[in-house]
């Protein structure tokens, strides 16, 4: 359960009230930080925002913020929906500002979104740097948990470091991509200088790596391919493997990972083959039965064999671009079929274009503008598959404390759920959901 981050704004505070403690109140289970590693407490003292707010804004991107805390779940119970206060009391105890809250924890999967590198720094014209930050902001608003961002390049300023900063204040994590050697790879199709892998994977882990806000390392997109037989196979799976060997060599904890697709070698190569943490994957398809079809085969080949787990590639974008070749609402179809078939997690591609036509970046989820992102009805959906997901899980998770026959009819229930929102019934789908939810709080 990731810290969630609570933002009050100046110019909704204008008296700038003497505050010395914060606490939340009328709701158990919850603690406050100013960050969001650690400190943790029922009260915090306001002198810690300022020192927080110096390590991880220090470049003044959020000037408008007056003060960003993290609440942090700390009970076993899910899930959670309760009202409680933010209170902000002075040296005599007085509460001199109370802000309501409400408050709700669910089960979920991870999801996240392919950034790749800072493509809006291609259009400075339309989007000058001082509205950079508002991405990443706009990414947490989504409530993803996590995006995929190579930290082995640096775009017109935008550095790992300054997409680090913002994802520890904004609460959301990286799977922190690096791609520069899988792509030399991947051009030259042949072996690569071992030791200067090592030295490159060395440094990155070494900069990035004590950063909890790091997920993990995707490693390559689709360098493994062919099969057995084929003269590009050895190779390209040698090459593939060699990068997770160096990179589990160095980090023992986080996920090394590299992706495949359909299009580059077949599923039942890679789950044999491949060494990934999680099988991660681009199944290229259309529609959200093939989602489904492709999800349920992946189950099969990996997660019921290797007990690892599978995250899949859908598409946010469109409406000519592969999966999207439908209406907007395919995105919520799709990744419902996904869970279906039994994902563990899923990873949206992709949240702008580095193309500087705006017409081009108009197939994604955003087009970055002067005034910050512009959202799409794609990206839309995907703030609703987020609660979607939040459901199936959260109803999948307590359907363990129902028996016997109850258990037998809520099952059910369940499918049916699933079955709906796979076919864009998501209103019935909910209904279910809440249903079971709601005789288990």
């Amino acid at each position: 359960i990731l810290p969630e981050p609570i933002e009050l704004y100046k110019d909704e505070i204008p008296n700038n009230p003497k505050v010395v403690s914060w606490q939340i109140t009328e709701a158990d289970n919850f603690l406050i930080s100013f960050d969001n590693a650690g400190g943790f407490k029922k009260h915090i003292t306001d002198n810690d925002f300022s020192k927080a707010n110096k390590t991880f804004d220090p470049y003044n991107e959020d000037k408008y913020v007056w003060r960003r805390f993290f609440i942090k779940y700390t009970g076993e119970k899910f899930p959670v929906e309760t009202q409680a206060n933010l209170i902000g009391s002075d040296k005599s105890g007085k509460i001199v500002i109370a802000v309501p809250l409400r408050l709700e924890v669910y089960i979920s999967l991870p999801i996240g979104i392919f950034t790749y590198s800072a493509q809006w720094t291609c259009q400075k014209d339309n989007t000058p740097p001082n509205q950079w930050p508002k991405l990443m902001r706009d990414i947490a608003l989504r409530n993803l948990d996590y995006v995929i961002h190579d930290v082995t390049t640096s775009d017109g300023g935008e550095t790992a470091e300054k997409i680090l900063l913002r994802a520890n204040r904004y609460g959301f994590q990286l799977l922190a991509a690096m791609l520069q050697p899988s792509l030399a790879m991947l051009r030259k199709n042949k072996k690569i200088d071992i030791a200067r892998l090592q030295n490159i994977y060395s440094d990155i882990i070494q900069q990035y790596g004590k950063n909890i806000n790091i997920i993990g390392w995707y490693l390559s997109d689709e360098l493994a391919t062919g099969k057995p037989g084929e003269k590009v196979f050895k190779q390209s799976y040698a090459n593939a493997n060699l990068l997770y060997d160096i990179c589990k060599q160095l980090d023992t904890k986080r996920l090394a990972i590299n992706l495949i697709s359909r299009s580059s070698t077949p599923h039942e190569v890679a789950a044999k083959y491949i060494k990934t943490d999680v099988f991660c994957w681009d199944p290229y398809g259309v529609g959200a039965k093939y989602a489904y079809n492709e999800s349920e085969l992946i189950n099969k080949l990996w997660r019921t064999v290797k007990n690892k787990p599978a995250w899949i590639t859908l598409r946010c974008c469109g409406p000519n671009f592969y999966d999207c070749l439908d209406l907007w609402l395919d995105i919520r179809r799709r990744s419902a079929a996904a869970y279906r078939g039994n994902v563990d997690g899923i990873n949206y591609f992709m949240y702008a274009h580095w193309m500087s036509n705006l017409e081009r970046y108009s197939y994604y989820a955003v087009f970055p503008g002067s005034k910050g992102p512009i959202g799409t009805p794609r990206w839309q959906a995907v703030g609703q598959v987020v609660k979607d997901v939040r459901l199936l899980a959260t109803a999948e998770y307590l359907l363990q404390n129902y028996t016997g026959a109850n258990k037998l009819v809520y099952q059910k229930k369940y499918d049916q759920a699933k079955k709906f929102g796979q076919d864009g019934k998501f209103y019935h789908m909910r209904q279910i959901l809440r249903v079971i939810i709601n005789k288990t709080m």
